[in-house]
């Protein structure tokens, strides 16, 4: 076989036994073609975690400390074939470090598509760092993996609503104007309380304001007001309706 002048010529023998004439190729581009094998190639993916609703990169979200923690695991199938087998563990290191462990399983994920998990702890601690880790593998067995650093602060126990209110002593001193409180505001857990204090003069109330009260069952906190004309009742209340009256001794 042999080119003559633009065209692809067969000769056998010296005579020429078939010619075909071949277009001119000037200008004319060849792009190159890709086509993917069947059922696609790429395996990827996008691991996220939040808890109660936030994200947990460092420092991580402030945690009330009486509020359950629910964390959650997204695994997002970026590729184009599907993830088996996807499980989510994790290894805690602050504030006590620990092995790795299964946290939830999600299966398997299909492209395009997220699958997620949860799980529940009411062990709220100060402060906590753990390293989290999302695997999965695709039908060909290739490992994939992807791994992220959480955090969270947990906050001090904040004001609590008393269930109870004691009035212990109330005692106005004539000499000094003063009437003395000593009262208990079993708020639970341990935190504190905003307690109103209203006396009767004469058939009216007075306002005294709020007071900012230490709670916990057993703790007694003690307060002086100055009062100019003699009360003869007192009522200790916070914004949850919970209140107590008791009469006021003169000395």
């Amino acid at each position: 076989m042999q080119k003559i002048n633009g065209s692809q010529t067969a000769v056998n023998n010296g005579r020429i036994v078939s010619q075909v004439t071949l277009a001119p190729l000037d200008g004319l581009i060849l792009l190159p073609v890709s086509t993917p094998p069947p059922g696609g190639n790429t395996a990827s993916m996008v691991f996220t975690v939040s808890l109660n609703g936030k994200p947990v990169a460092k420092p991580g979200p402030l945690v009330d400390r009486q509020t359950p923690l629910n964390w959650a695991y997204q695994v997002r199938n970026t590729g184009d074939v599907t993830l088996n087998n996807v499980i989510i563990t994790g290894r805690q290191k602050y504030p006590i470090f620990g092995q790795w462990g299964t946290l939830c399983s999600i299966g398997s994920i299909q492209p395009g598509t997220t699958g997620r998990c949860e799980i529940a702890d009411n062990n709220v601690t100060k402060k906590y760092i753990a390293l989290v880790k999302a695997s999965s593998q695709t039908a060909n067995g290739k490992q994939l993996q992807q791994s992220l650093k959480v955090f969270y602060r947990g906050e001090s126990n904040p004001p609590a609503a008393a269930t109870r209110i004691t009035l212990k002593n109330a005692i106005y001193f004539r000499a000094t104007e003063k009437l003395w409180i000593r009262a208990q505001s079993s708020a639970r857990p341990r935190g504190s309380d905003t307690l109103t204090a209203t006396v009767q003069i004469q058939g009216v109330k007075h306002d005294l304001g709020a007071i900012r009260w230490k709670a916990g069952k057993g703790f007694y906190q003690q307060v002086f007001l100055n009062i100019k004309t003699r009360p003869t009742s007192i009522t200790l209340s916070n914004d949850q309706g919970v209140s107590v009256t008791s009469r006021v001794i003169i000395r």
